[in-house]
């Protein structure tokens, strides 16, 4: 049935499409559209990998309650999105395998490289 709507009457009539017109999905540029597909052709789920790359787009760190930028925050922020959606692991990949870029997806080389340990106690910090 869904099939036949979206064929009679459009993507927008389908339940994916009314659900990205719902959520307010944007597209993706043309960059992140190439990763996106490379991510999904090497086994990356395809909705969690789009809502990784929707929702890490943070352009600035975050400030403290001095006013003051706090370092690494901006690509910390943006790699949470990515654990959140399940979606690091498969970063990782593309990175090291020279596919792309840890900048592509709003890393810097340092929370890139953190462990798994690091990258959480440096989240909690965000908490206080």
């Amino acid at each position: 049935l869904n099939v036949l709507k979206g064929f009679m009457f459009g993507t927008y009539a389908t339940n994916e499409g009314k659900n990205y017109l719902d959520n307010e999905y944007s597209a993706l540029s043309a960059k992140k559209t190439t990763l996106y597909e490379t991510a999904v052709e090497s086994g990356a789920d395809p909705v969690e990998f789009y809502n990784a790359l929707r929702e890490g787009n943070y352009s600035r760190n975050l400030v403290d309650k001095n006013g003051e930028s706090i370092d690494n925050s901006k690509a910390a922020m943006n790699r949470e999105a990515l654990e959140r959606n399940n979606s690091f692991d498969e970063v990782k990949k593309l990175v090291e395998s020279g596919q792309a870029e840890a900048s592509d997806f709003g890393l810097n080389k340092a929370v890139f490289e953190w462990t798994q340990e690091e990258f959480n106690k440096f989240m909690k910090s965000l908490d206080k």
